[in-house]
Order: C-alpha cells, then structure tokens, then sequence
C-alpha cells in the first residue's frame, strides 16, 4: 500500500510537469503578445503624432521656399524611432479629407501634386539650402505656387510610410508591417516666415 502511494505521487508530480509546461507557453506567448502590441501602438502613435505637427508646419510655411525642409526637419526632431521611415510625401490636396494621389502614395513623386523625400543611409537632408523650388529638392510640387489665387482655401497634405520590426522578430521570426499616416491641414499664410 506504502508503495503504490508512492508511484501516484510520482506520477501526479510527472503530470503536473507536463500541464505546467503546456501552460506556460500559452502564457508566455499572451505576455509578449501584449507587450508586443503596447510597442506597436506606441509606434503608431508616435508616427500619427509627429505627421500630425510636420504638416502644421507645412501649413504654417505655406509658400514660403523651404516650407518642405521644415516639415521634414520636424519629424527628424520628433524623432520618430518607434518605427523605420521610408518616404514623406507631402502632397496638393483638394479638401480636409483627400487621400494621398495615385503615384505619390507609391513614392513617386508628380508634377504640381507631390514632393517625395527619401532618407539616405537611414537620414533626411536637413541642410536647408537644398531644398526649394530652384532646383533643389521638392522641385515637383514648388512651395511657392501652393497658394491659391481665387482666394479659396488651399491644402496640403503630408503622408509618411514607416515600417515597424517588433521585437519578436528577433527572436522567432521574420515580420514587419506598415505604419503608415496621413494628415491634411489648410494652408494659412501667404507671407514668408523667418527661421
């Protein structure tokens, strides 16, 4: 009888081992999910935030020669790390709620409707001087005809697409996604701005 207690005990020990084990990757696996997600928000976030504020800027600038520089110089300050930029487009919209034109969302950049920016080795340009409608950089869409003549109001618009690496992919498998965001906001000055 002492002996055939024993091997229960041995035994439930075993399968407790077992059910702990089975547990226990359902668990790890909903605690990194969670945390993965919480990085992915704050990516998103982050991204939605400094598009937000880089075409406020735009909008300010308005026609001013470097208006571009300034959006792209302020989502570098933003610091936008959450997620991997590829391309900023800032684009002529027709209203508060355009989407970003067949082509710019690509990354291409068109004639009087977008500039596309690019970083190089992981950096935007950021000296000034080259930016500007006299053959520099956002020659496609010149800063200085955003402004409209018939007094209507104009907009522009600024769309970034970034990608986001989480974590686990490091250490289970290969996966990014897109981030991707988008803000319009009317046009409001016709003057120049200093620095």
């Amino acid at each position: 009888m002492h002996m055939a207690k024993r091997r229960r005990d041995t035994q439930s020990r075993g399968a407790t081992m077992v059910e702990f084990a089975i547990i226990s990757i359902a668990l790890f696996t909903l605690i990194f999910g969670v945390i993965e997600g919480g990085f992915a928000v704050r990516a998103r976030s982050s991204v939605n935030n400094a598009v937000d504020d880089a075409a406020r800027q735009g909008a300010v600038a308005s026609t001013n020669a470097d208006a571009d520089y300034r959006i792209i110089r302020h989502l570098v300050e933003r610091d936008v790390q959450a997620a991997d930029v590829q391309y900023v487009v800032v684009y002529r919209a027709e209203n508060g709620s355009s989407p970003v034109p067949p082509g710019c969302i690509d990354g291409f950049s068109q004639t009087d409707v977008c500039n596309v920016y690019r970083p190089v080795d992981g950096r935007f340009n950021l000296n000034r001087e080259s930016y500007g409608c006299d053959g520099g950089l956002g020659t496609q869409w010149c800063p200085r005809n955003r402004a409209s003549t018939d007094n209507t109001i104009s907009f522009l618009g600024v769309y970034v697409r970034a990608e986001y690496e989480p974590i686990i992919n490091q250490i289970f498998f290969d996966y990014n996604f897109s981030v991707d965001a988008t803000s319009v906001q009317a046009i409001e000055t016709r003057g120049e701005l200093g620095p």
